[in-house]
């Protein structure tokens, strides 16, 4: 089973900077690296060891950058409707 402190202890230095390299303007690094981690709780139970947690992780952290640029388009829409 995963420990998800331990993965953070190993992984999350290298995690930021994935995030900050591909975050959008103005969403924090941190936010997303906890998203990333709270995914990490959240399937722990389920996980199925394929000795590939490096790029599981990498997995959730790319699609939270991506639901990121969603979330950030979303909202530079709705300014540009209301103005």
């Amino acid at each position: 089973m995963l420990d998800p402190a331990a993965l953070y202890a190993r992984y999350a230095p290298d995690l930021r900077r994935y995030l900050a390299a591909r975050a959008p303007a103005g969403i924090d690094p941190d936010d997303l690296l906890h998203d990333v981690f709270v995914r990490v709780i959240q399937s722990a139970a389920s996980y199925e060891e394929r000795g590939a947690v490096r790029g599981w992780l990498y997995q959730i952290a790319h699609a939270r950058v991506i639901d990121a640029y969603r979330s950030a388009y979303r909202r530079h829409a709705v300014l540009l409707l209301d103005g």
